[in-house]
């Protein structure tokens, strides 16, 4: 009996130093997180870089994957689809990491097409809509969506050099500032 009671003190001792353990990641993760963030900022060309080479090993990883799987389910119809899909998500990812600037125009266009898009939906939906309590909130997205379009199109070329990087930057700091307060707050409690 008495090993019996000494493996259960062992174990209840054992479940407070596991839970600080799990009160600390979050606030540990976030805190690196907001780091990387400012590091962002403070470093654009750099982080831009980094991300388009990630987004570069992202999208070639889905190609290799699609080519495999077309390959495994030849009977399947549109393989030939997946095939041409996938090789051409390679293909991006090669010319990606082979021209690293390139790609990074390719992505700042994208971004900044993709919030000029976001910015005319938003309005769109603010003045077309029934919800006057969401009107108010659609016209003031809408608008900042269009205002990061302007910089980022209008500043093109050479905004390229940093809009991914201080985005991801922004990004990383506002996101994990929640995840950091979370771990404190339930270090708190």
């Amino acid at each position: 009996m008495s090993s019996i009671d000494s493996d259960s003190d062992t174990a209840q001792d054992a479940a407070p130093q596991s839970n600080n353990k799990r009160r600390w990641t979050p606030l540990l993760l976030g805190g690196l997180s907001i780091l990387a963030g400012l590091l962002a900022i403070t470093f654009p060309l750099i982080a831009s870089l980094a991300a388009g080479l990630y987004f570069a090993f992202m999208v070639g990883t889905i190609g290799v994957f699609q080519v495999i799987d077309a390959a495994r389910h030849q009977d399947r119809e549109g393989t030939w689809l997946t095939v041409l899909t996938g090789a051409l998500a390679v293909l991006t990812a090669v010319l990606i990491v082979t021209f690293p600037v390139l790609g990074l125009l390719s992505l700042t266009l994208l971004i900044g097409s993709f919030f000029f898009a976001d910015a005319l939906l938003r309005l769109g939906l603010a003045f077309r809509g029934k919800a006057p309590g969401a009107r108010v909130s659609l016209v003031v997205g809408g608008v900042l969506s269009l205002l990061i379009a302007a910089a980022v199109l209008i500043g093109f070329p050479s905004s390229a050099a940093y809009v991914i990087g201080i985005l991801w930057g922004v990004h990383a700091i506002f996101v994990d500032v929640g995840m950091a307060a979370s771990g404190w707050i339930t270090r708190e409690a």
